[in-house]
């Protein structure tokens, strides 16, 4: 549109660009309605999985508290040793990747 109004007025340097939309109005009929049910279907699943964001929340914060424990306990491990946390048996590797971790401070 921008360059169509522009070729209007300054030819000279517009117009070879200019060039008419290739998408005619018929090809967009029914394209409102189609994009209202989109919106009320995505409005539906809103709705209907919102009730569920707080059990979301306490499953990940859960999650993510054992997870941050686990590490914290396996940090003070030495490396290759085996440890145990919440009643499970777990083996600190020594790879590569952890002798450079170790080292940092």
């Amino acid at each position: 549109m921008d360059l169509q109004s522009w070729a209007l007025e300054e030819p000279e340097q517009w117009a070879r660009w200019a060039a008419p939309c290739p998408t005619s109005p018929t090809d967009l009929r029914g394209f409102d309605k189609r994009r209202r049910s989109i919106n009320e279907r995505t409005a539906d699943r809103i709705r209907e999985r919102q009730p569920l964001l707080p059990t979301l929340v306490a499953h990940i914060e859960e999650r993510y508290t054992t997870v941050r424990d686990l590490l914290k306990a396996a940090r003070e491990i030495p490396l290759g040793d085996v440890f145990t946390y919440c009643g499970c048996s777990y083996k600190r590797m020594n790879a590569r990747p952890d002798q450079r971790h170790h080292d940092d401070p």
